[in-house]
C-alpha cells in the first residue's frame, strides 16, 4: 500500500512540475537586441570572404553509374561451369 502512495505522489509531482515548467517557460521574455543603425556607411567595403574555395576541384567529379546485376547470366554461368 505504501508503494502505491509513493508512486501516485511521485507521478503527480512529476506531472505538476512538467506543467509548471512549461507555463513558466511560456511567459519568459526573450530580449533580442535589434541594431537598426548600419555598422558602416561606406559601400566600398570588401567582404570578409576572399572568394577562393579550395574544394571547387572536388565538386567536378563524375562517377560511372552503378549497374544492376544480371542475375540470369550469373546463374547460367554458375550452372555451366561446374568443377567436378
Amino acid at each position: 500500500m505504501n508503494t502505491k502512495k509513493i508512486l501516485l505522489y511521485g507521478g503527480g509531482a512529476i506531472v505538476l512540475g512538467a506543467v509548471g515548467f512549461f507555463i513558466w517557460s511560456f511567459f519568459q521574455k526573450i530580449d533580442v537586441p535589434v541594431n537598426e543603425t548600419p555598422t558602416s556607411s561606406n559601400d566600398d567595403t570588401k567582404p570578409t570572404n576572399s572568394g577562393y574555395n579550395p574544394f571547387t576541384s572536388m565538386l567536378d567529379n563524375t562517377f560511372e553509374p552503378i549497374e544492376t546485376p544480371d542475375l540470369k547470366s550469373d546463374i547460367d554461368f554458375m550452372m555451366t561451369n561446374r568443377i567436378y
